[in-house]
């Protein structure tokens, strides 16, 4: 079922960013308020003429657009070129699966989820922020202009839909798997240093 992965990703966010979270972390409470609010409007599709939109896909795109707020014009920019070289190869993904046959022998979300993380690693390395913003904007971006482009020859695909926001579940959940090693890493490292200074 197409979504599946995307729900669990939120459900697991709104868990630790309730219960795991320090309460007084500046994100606790927005990402609580996103995950939860997300999962509510999941369902429903707004009908915009002849295109369909997620609604779960808007509520995440306004959030980015507040968390770009806190950016100085320039990394707004730069952002922004991100987003738009994301932009680019997801729609040239989307218009390959459905006119190249091989996409029927591999799992196209998993070469399309694959592809993004490596693109934005070249771009935003070691920004988690940065990443994600580029991630979800970049997503949104491609996906509306590949919707309005089929639209256009007679293919109805809503934007934000459940399959593309696996492939950004997917994504996400590979950079937060590395940022969470990077912790663990460092418990040992500093525990590892600990150790040494009680022995000296």
């Amino acid at each position: 079922m197409e979504g599946v992965y995307f729900l669990w990703l939120l459900w697991i966010v709104w868990i630790w960013s309730t219960f795991f979270m320090e309460k007084h972390a500046p994100r606790r409470f927005s990402l609580s308020i996103l995950s939860l609010g997300t999962i509510a409007v999941y369902p429903y599709v707004i009908d915009i003429s002849t295109l369909s939109i997620q609604v779960a896909a808007i509520v995440i795109f306004l959030f980015c657009m507040i968390e770009l707020t806190s950016y100085s014009l320039l990394e707004k920019l730069k952002l922004l070129i991100y987003s738009l070289t994301i932009c680019a190869g997801t729609g040239g993904f989307m218009l390959m699966k459905i006119f190249d046959p091989v996409w029927v022998i591999f799992d196209p979300k998993w070469m399309l989820s694959l592809f993004l993380f490596f693109l934005i690693q070249m771009m935003t390395p070691g920004d988690l922020k940065k990443s994600m913003l580029s991630l979800y904007l970049g997503l949104f971006f491609g996906h509306a202009a590949t919707a309005i482009l089929l639209n256009q020859w007679g293919m109805n695909m809503p934007i934000g839909s459940p399959e593309i926001l696996d492939v950004a579940a997917y994504v996400s959940t590979i950079f937060l798997a590395i940022e969470g090693m990077k912790v663990i890493s460092g418990y040992f490292e500093a525990k590892q240093n600990i150790g040494k200074g009680k022995q000296g």
